[in-house]
């Protein structure tokens, strides 16, 4: 029992560390750089830093709903869902920062990429059920 608590703990501390670095990089990004003068090695990194920012806070927002309401052995075995709606979300949200960057977000598309991504996670799930 103790072992699962150090166990999400120690990922819950790391992703706090995640989320904090890369904060910090895009508080370089923001303050410090020339968006105009950026390349697109320098847009995808800026980007890559957002994608990383939400899947960090989402996963530990995740964890720690998932540690209080189901306990430390269940919220140890959510993890990896946790990882996987995580990384979901931050691609959406990320999705729609570039789309808005290009100048090419509506709310339909919106809609439609949110509706893609929740096909993705049910087939996730259907997949996972059926390997049991």
């Amino acid at each position: 029992m103790n072992l699962y608590l150090m166990r999400l703990s120690i990922t819950r501390t790391l992703l706090l560390l995640m989320v904090f670095l890369t904060l910090v990089l895009l508080g370089v990004f923001i303050f410090a750089l020339d968006p105009s003068a950026l390349t697109r090695i320098g847009e995808a990194s800026f980007f890559g830093l957002w994608f990383l920012f939400f899947g960090g806070i989402i996963a530990w927002g995740l964890l720690s709903l998932a540690q209080r309401f189901l306990g430390e052995e269940r919220a140890m075995r959510y993890q990896g869902a946790a990882f996987r709606q995580s990384v979901l979300l931050s691609i959406l949200l990320t999705g729609m920062m570039v789309a808005q960057y290009f100048s090419v977000l509506t709310w339909w598309g919106a809609l439609l990429f949110l509706t893609l991504l929740l096909l993705l996670e049910l087939t996730f799930r259907r997949m996972q059920t059926l390997n049991r």
